[in-house]
């Protein structure tokens, strides 16, 4: 509904570039400030944000590897939330739930995140779409 914030010259963020990200451990999430920010983008609703800054680091660390397939699955289900908030159902579950099914393969807490509390949460929303999204907690 608005232009891609980054690609787009009337996107809020045009010409301003994503933050450069590098692979890191998995146990370090903690100290990787781009991976907190998607996090963060992805909880207010700016998936857009999200996908893109979370692709950034994906293609860092290796697309085949688990924190590559857990960073894909949580970039896709931020897709399907920006295609249902575009009125897009379909695409919505095709995006969610492949992004579904890269996150149930991951450990229940990865990264910081409650995986398996999230897939919960997405699963009532696959369910019975509402308003509401899942929100990636953080265990810290």
């Amino acid at each position: 509904m608005t232009p891609h914030p980054y690609r787009d010259s009337a996107g809020h963020s045009y010409g301003r570039g994503l933050p450069d990200a590098e692979a890191f451990s998995p146990d370090l999430w903690r100290t990787v400030p781009e991976y907190l920010l998607g996090i963060d983008y992805y909880n207010f609703a700016y998936w857009w944000e999200a996908h893109e800054i979370l692709e950034e680091i994906w293609h860092r660390v290796g697309h085949r590897t688990e924190q590559g397939q857990f960073l894909q699955g949580l970039i896709q289900v931020a897709a399907g939330f920006l295609h249902r908030f575009g009125g897009r159902t379909r695409q919505f579950h095709i995006q969610a739930e492949k992004g579904r099914a890269r996150l149930i393969k991951t450990p229940d807490i990865y990264m910081g995140v409650d995986v398996a509390a999230f897939v919960k949460e997405l699963d009532a929303t696959l369910e019975q779409p509402s308003k509401h999204y899942p929100l990636i907690r953080l265990h810290l």
